[in-house]
């Protein structure tokens, strides 16, 4: 049963089992993992009807976003999978959860995104120094540009979260 996986933050109000986002066939969760065989698609009324003010938080930030849910899950919010994908077992772990505003774990998920988008900032930081340095260090500009890149790859990883904002 799903309950001996879940921490002290669970409500168990079941929604992120019966709103599960996905973009491009691939759901979106703590990463992004290809859509299984546990989750049956949602048309957009019957995700609205479950809980419109999340579904509607997710389309502003995935404009093209599909909904999922699990068809292990029963009426007490628990899944009957005996092995379900890790990615439920483990939701929510990232700071790019995608969760409701009335998630236990919302707090515990904001804190995280914080910590990333000042990670983030760090990173934009280095890579202004990194180009003053190549601007008055012409000599060590490969060394400086593969850390330049390797930053704005980072960076770019988390666009579609709001990264280049940050």
């Amino acid at each position: 049963m799903y309950n001996i996986f879940m921490s002290n933050f669970c409500n168990q109000c079941g929604l992120c089992c019966k709103l599960i986002p996905a973009y491009n066939g691939n759901i979106i969760r703590d990463g992004i993992q290809p859509v299984e065989d546990f989750y049956l698609p949602l048309d957009i009324y019957k995700a609205l009807s479950i809980n419109e003010v999340y579904v509607k938080k997710v389309q502003n930030l995935i404009p093209d976003v599909e909904f999922y849910t699990c068809k292990y899950l029963n009426t007490d919010n628990q899944c009957l999978h005996p092995n379900m994908p890790e990615s439920c077992r483990n939701f929510p772990n990232s700071a790019i959860s995608l969760i409701n505003d009335d998630c236990g774990y919302f707090g515990k998920i904001f804190l995280k995104h914080e910590a990333l988008k000042q990670k983030i900032r760090k990173l934009k930081e280095e890579v202004i120094y990194y180009e003053a340095q190549i601007a008055s260090s012409p000599k060590e500009k490969n060394n400086y540009q593969k850390i330049i890149s390797s930053h704005q790859n980072y960076i770019k990883k988390y666009k579609d979260f709001g990264s280049l904002d940050w």
